[in-house]
C-alpha cells in the first residue's frame, strides 16, 4: 500500500499495490456471485416465459376449435329474432 500526494500535488490518495488490486477484484467477484438479490426476478421471468409457452401451445391446438365456436355463436346471434311479449 502506498500513499501519493504531497505539498504541491494536492491531497494524499490511496494507491493499492497490484497484489492488493487483484485481491480486491477477487473479493468483489466472489461477493457478486454470492449476491442473490436478482434471483427472485429471474425465477419470476422464467415462470412467466413458461406460462406464455403453455398458452401458445394451447392456442395452437385449440385455436381453430375456439374460432369455429365463436363463428357459430356470432351466426346464431345474427340470425336470432326478437319479438315483444304479448299483453
Amino acid at each position: 500500500m502506498t500513499w501519493e500526494g504531497g505539498q504541491n500535488s494536492g491531497p494524499l490518495t490511496f494507491c493499492p499495490t497490484p497484489m492488493e488490486e487483484i485481491v480486491n477484484t477477487i473479493t468483489r467477484i466472489k461477493s457478486f456471485f454470492k449476491d442473490e438479490r436478482g434471483a427472485e426476478l429471474a425465477e419470476f421471468a422464467v415462470a412467466v416465459a413458461l406460462l406464455v409457452a403453455i398458452a401458445l401451445v394451447v392456442y395452437a391446438i385449440l385455436g381453430d376449435a375456439i374460432n369455429d365456436s365463436n363463428t357459430g355463436v356470432a351466426a346464431d346471434i345474427s340470425n336470432a329474432s326478437w319479438s315483444a311479449p304479448g299483453p
